[in-house]
């Protein structure tokens, strides 16, 4: 059974997806905030260290940054449609 999570210990985060209510953790907030905060909406980082957690966190960073940096700074202009 899984907890609704209270909108009070995500909205610091900023981290509110496209419908409203609807929270979605996002990679910043793995490397920001608390490991004991983050298990309501991530149940499975009980099963890793707080460094682990965000070592995951930095890398989705670094796998988005790899994703929009080509086509932002003209490397591969095909990969980003202006």
């Amino acid at each position: 059974m899984t907890r609704q999570v209270d909108a009070a210990e995500v909205a610091p985060l900023g981290c509110w997806s496209g419908r409203r209510g609807a929270a979605a953790p996002t990679p910043a907030s793995k490397l920001l905030v608390p490991k004991d905060r983050l298990v309501n909406p991530m149940p499975w980082v009980v099963d890793y260290s707080q460094r682990a957690v965000r070592t995951i966190g930095a890398l989705e960073v670094l796998g988005a940054v790899g994703l929009i940096a080509p086509g932002l700074t003209g490397i591969c202009p095909r990969s980003v449609r202006r």
